[in-house]
């Protein structure tokens, strides 16, 4: 669409930066929770196959690394949970970023 329109693509682009900025604060957010909470359970939703599959494979380098046998799972979409909406009443804390 508009090729060759400059201002489209600049738009564009930083409509993408935007988005993308917004994704770093998210999981950033998510990594301090999991830093504080490393024992929490993880609630794998479907929408989750790609995290969950890099998150095994990272789990399975670091087992090799350290000499470990290697357990390989399949994952199957169809087993994780349908993402659940959450109430409006319910308070999600997350607490400041480290310094």
């Amino acid at each position: 669409f508009a090729l060759g329109n400059e201002e489209v693509s600049k738009r564009f682009i930083q409509q993408i930066r935007a988005i993308f900025d917004q994704d770093i604060a998210v999981m950033e957010g998510q990594q301090r929770i999991n830093s504080m909470l490393p024992n929490a359970p993880n609630i794998e939703i479907r929408c989750d196959v790609p995290v969950v599959a890099m998150r095994r494979l990272v789990i399975q380098a670091s087992e090799r690394e350290r000499g470990e046998p290697i357990a390989v799972t399949r994952i199957d979409p169809a087993t994780l949970r349908a993402a659940q909406p959450i109430a409006a009443t319910q308070t999600i804390e997350v607490g400041p970023a480290p310094h």
